[in-house]
């Protein structure tokens, strides 16, 4: 929770600053991308938190698969949980363009 208000925000700030009127970006803003991922903290001693294991390996083979199809030239991610900010920070150097996380 929380992750989407967030991500609007953001979006938001950067929509206005992108343009082509002066001191605007002449950039390309793209829609906000999801992955999955498994909290810990609700799975605690369930049969469930095998899936929350493999986490990382989830966020990162998605956000390398979206990364390398869009040529993106820059990333902002927002991340939740423990797992996702792993597997995201892995992605994010492979792809190896500006990114904030």
């Amino acid at each position: 929770m929380g992750v989407t208000a967030k991500v609007d925000a953001i979006h938001q700030s950067l929509k206005s600053r992108i343009g082509k009127g002066a001191g605007q970006l002449k950039l390309r803003l793209v829609q906000p991308e999801y992955t999955i991922a498994t909290s810990d903290g609700i799975r605690n001693g369930t049969r469930e938190m095998r899936y929350s294991l493999i986490g990382r390996e989830v966020t990162h083979d998605a956000l390398c698969e979206h990364l390398s199809a869009t040529g993106l030239g820059g990333t902002i991610a927002v991340v939740a949980c423990d797992k996702p900010p792993v597997g995201t920070l892995a992605a994010l150097l492979e792809h190896n363009q500006p990114a904030i996380i």
